[in-house]
């Protein structure tokens, strides 16, 4: 399932005694094109915006309107704004200081962001060219896997944005624009014009401080001998702070390593992976277990912690797994808790398609066709304060099978894809500070015995060292609903009515036993 900007269009079934009601009005006639959450680093949700397509006007214009709402679906602002009726939206996301909306304009030959502040107020556009080239591969790139997964935007809180795409300079590289919201220094990064490798680039996590991401170097497209490299960049200026070589042909045992996520508290940076014996089991993507290691925002590394397989603990989780030794966790976040830190991930595996081997041997496919990857259920593991593993709890999910774009690499690297366009089930986790609580968000298909299917909005709610379960179903023929996170504890339901043209919001409370 496919859920960009934590948006998920679903059907929605039976949903009463709502807190808080809004219906958006004289929007009956506008063509909904994007709509999100604003929410600031630890993901509470201080609003929602909708931006909406109004008309096309004379000399090849169009009207275009947002409006922006705050966390109890009051209306803070109703803005026009006028531009190319070509131009493409590719995305759009919130740093606590603006909301930047993302424009790819092919007559003009430029990348953009609009941009507007809390009160509607449209601020100064920034812009950047882009090459016939480049405007061509991004075309055709867009359309096979969203212009979304070609052009990214990173939201840095109150401070500004990362802007990244791919361009074709001799050989295929990456490019990283930072625009700065807050008076500081905008920058890139990717100058690679007279270098013979091709490069592309992994976001691991960013904060306020730092974006941690690796380069992936190889001599040709289609080689399979890369070289990864962990960079570590300021975001204050761009500059890198640290950088080490992770590469699989490497005979440095401590090299062999496979990075999944990057997690940060107020002084370290958490990098989390699984880790390899020898060269021979990366081939056959064999670890021995997880890793686990903390830096500095200098570079220190403070701790290395290895989790093997064989830890007993972990034979619960081969215990609870329905697959056993088939499938793989994708770590989506690390989260500090009074006791130490819960990980939250989701168990996957890579399956041929009997239909995409077809297809390829025939002629008619490309090696993304030839496999899916399987997603299950949700697990959480926790960790001590010096990342001991101390228990593994399971959370049953039905399966989502996804395309694996990736095609012929690694399961893992095919996950890691998979987070990128959003494919996984989970949606995102809210931290409740004040009273030690986590909710963590999935939307789960769920396959019922004598009825129909149905999806569910889940929340697997932590506490005081315990988990639970809060759910509810969502499905509606006759209605499009999307489901979105909304202020701690709470989820909003976007309800639109194809008969009467009416777009009704809804607060719903997430329940804590």
């Amino acid at each position: 399932m496919k859920k960009l900007l934590l948006l998920i269009v679903l059907m929605f079934s039976v949903l009463t005694s709502f807190g808080q009601t809004k219906t958006i009005e004289g929007v009956s006639e506008y063509k909904l094109i994007k709509s999100g959450t604003l929410d600031d680093k630890n993901n509470e949700v201080d609003g929602f915006y909708f931006f909406y397509k109004v008309d096309n006007l004379k000399k090849g214009k169009a009207e275009y309107v947002i409006v922006l709402l705050d966390k109890n679906l009051n209306e803070v602002a109703r803005k026009k704004y006028i531009d190319d009726k070509k131009i493409s939206l590719v995305d759009a996301a919130y740093n606590g200081d603006q909301i930047s909306l993302i424009f790819i304009n092919y007559k003009q030959k430029v990348i953009k962001t609009v941009g507007y502040n809390r009160k509607g107020e449209l601020l100064e556009p920034y812009e950047f060219e882009v090459s016939e080239k480049d405007l061509k591969f991004i075309s055709g790139m867009g359309k096979r896997f969203g212009l979304n997964q070609i052009i990214q935007i990173y939201p840095i809180d109150n401070k500004g944005y990362i802007i990244s795409y791919m361009t074709l300079i001799k050989k295929m590289k990456y490019r990283m624009h930072y625009i700065s919201t807050s008076g500081g220094k905008n920058w890139m990064f990717g100058e690679y014009k007279k270098d013979k490798l091709h490069r592309s680039m992994q976001v691991y996590g960013y904060n306020d401080k730092v974006i941690v991401f690796a380069e992936i170097n190889r001599k040709s497209l289609m080689s399979k001998k890369t070289s990864h490299h962990l960079k570590v960049v300021n975001i204050d200026n761009g500059k890198v702070i640290f950088e080490k070589e992770f590469n699989k042909d490497s005979k440095n045992v401590e090299d062999l390593i496979m990075m999944t996520n990057a997690s940060f508290t107020d002084e370290h940076i958490i990098l989390m992976g699984e880790y390899y014996p020898d060269y021979k089991s990366t081939k056959k993507l064999k670890s021995d277990g997880l890793f686990l290691q903390k830096y500095t925002y200098a570079g220190e590394k403070i701790s290395d912690e290895r989790i093997s397989w064989k830890d007993e603990i972990f034979s619960k989780f081969q215990e609870l797994n329905n697959e056993k030794g088939k499938n793989f966790i994708f770590f989506h976040n690390i989260i500090k808790v009074d006791e130490g830190y819960i990980g939250i991930g989701e168990q996957y595996r890579k399956r041929a398609s009997a239909g995409g081997i077809a297809a390829f041997a025939l002629g008619g496919g490309s090696s993304a066709d030839i496999s899916n990857l399987v997603i299950t259920d949700a697990f959480f593991f926790k960790f001590s304060e010096n990342f001991e593993l101390v228990d593994i709890v399971k959370f049953d999910k039905g399966k989502s099978k996804v395309p694996n774009i990736a095609g012929l690499s690694s399961p893992q690297i095919g996950a890691l894809v998979a987070k990128a366009r959003g494919d996984f089930d989970y949606v995102n986790t809210q931290k409740d500070s004040k009273n030690n609580r986590l909710y963590s968000t999935f939307i789960d298909y769920e396959r019922l015995k004598g009825e129909k299917n149905k999806y569910s909005y889940k929340t697997i709610i932590y506490q005081d060292g315990e988990f639970k379960e809060s759910k509810f179903y969502l499905s509606n023929k006759n209605k499009s609903i999307k489901a979105y996170p909304a202020k701690l504890g709470h989820v909003m339901i976007y309800e639109y009515d194809k008969k009467t043209k009416k777009s009704t919001l809804h607060l719903e409370k997430v329940e804590v036993e």
